[in-house]
């Protein structure tokens, strides 16, 4: 799916709002003399942004029909899209598969949602009917979406389980700063990733984690993803914490002191190269490298 980059932006005054109220003062507080014609002298802006009533508005399409003089009745034809006695229309499906699929509710609650803010009828069924229906229309940009990541310098791979009617499916995703490809399949490992498509014919560099078949591609070069390095790091301080209680430090300390030397560095370059990594752990470590990384012995340099 196209995912634009979505930067936060501080609320801000606009140059035409919609509407403008002015508030006079009546009554001078110095004097107390009426300010009816007095000069005017400054003004200041507040504005309030907010979103209109919001209501449901209902269109009925009538389908005349006419005898003609040889007796022929015809009657006019439905409009594109137009095919039950009564449906929704496109605008409100479009805000059921964004809060289902972009916002991840689940389907009764955007049922839910749907029915108070809307003050309309949405069962679970339109909600699953509505996303059947987009998805049957993603096939050509699926497609687009897949070429514009595998033909990428970069590219951000990962998979996590989850159940699809019953039975646990992963799902596969392959990501740029513009672009995610999001892919269900059966298997995690090179079976899925092959039917997906995309890591076969990616020939730049793949953030990933330690997910061996990511080794099966020779032909794209490998980075190790620092958001799961800090996760196993800190797997690592809380199952030696839990098990030997923190003065036992030797056990656990050096993780956390990683944990401390790579945020700073994540924060100023989101990637961080094996190298990098084993410079940081020796630099956390003074005095032990011994039990530094090395870096031709790790698959993701």
């Amino acid at each position: 799916m196209g995912s634009p980059v979505v930067v936060g932006r501080t609320l801000k005054q606009v140059a035409d709002p919609d509407e403008v109220i002015r508030h006079e003062p009546l009554w001078c507080r110095g004097c107390g003399n009426t300010l009816a014609g007095a000069a005017q002298v400054g003004v200041a802006r507040r504005q309030v942004v907010d979103l209109p009533p919001i209501t449901i508005r209902v269109t009925e399409h009538q389908l005349v029909s006419r005898r003609c003089g040889c007796g022929t009745v015809t009657g006019a034809e439905s409009p594109d899209g137009v095919r039950a006695p009564v449906q929704y229309g496109p605008r409100i499906l479009v805000v059921i598969v964004y809060l289902y699929m972009g916002q991840y509710l689940s389907k009764s609650r955007t049922a839910t949602a749907m029915s108070e803010l809307f003050n309309t009828p949405v069962s679970e069924g339109t909600v699953g009917a509505a996303t059947a229906a987009a998805g049957a229309g993603l096939d050509g940009f699926m497609d687009r979406v897949a070429e514009k990541v595998a033909a990428a310098d970069v590219a951000h791979f990962d998979e996590t389980g989850f159940r699809v009617k019953g039975k646990l499916f992963w799902l596969h995703s392959a990501s740029t700063a513009a672009f995610t490809h999001l892919s269900a399949h059966a298997n995690r490992g090179r079976k899925g990733m092959d039917a997906v498509g995309i890591v076969p014919h990616f020939a730049g560099v793949a953030v990933h984690d330690a997910w061996a078949p990511y080794d099966c591609y020779d032909q794209l070069s490998h980075q190790l993803c620092t958001s799961h390095v800090l996760r196993e790091l800190i797997a690592v301080t809380d199952s030696h914490t839990g098990t030997h209680g923190p003065v036992n430090t030797e056990s656990w300390c050096w993780a956390q002191q990683v944990i401390d030397a790579l945020h700073p560095r994540i924060l100023a370059e989101p990637t961080v190269t094996t190298e990098e990594l084993c410079e940081v752990l020796c630099e956390s470590r003074p005095g032990r490298t011994d039990t530094a990384i090395d870096p031709s012995q790790n698959s993701h340099n």
